[in-house]
């Protein structure tokens, strides 16, 4: 259980929508740790049927 006043903060940098598949790079913190994220979801039928992500500790910036 999440502490009271505690809430992730959840700032999403990009996203990417391929056929069946969305990718989400965000950043993300929690209770005082920060990390970037990377989500990869995979839809079948409007329902999610695989989910992986990566996590590493820190902030990073894209490089245009």
């Amino acid at each position: 259980m999440m502490p009271e006043g505690q809430a992730p903060s959840i700032k999403v940098k990009r996203m990417v929508e391929e056929g069946d598949q969305v990718w989400v790079w965000s950043t993300v913190t929690m209770m005082g740790v920060t990390k970037e994220t990377v989500d990869i979801v995979t839809f079948k039928d409007g329902k999610i049927v695989e989910h992986y992500d990566v996590q590493q500790e820190g902030i990073y910036e894209m490089k245009e």
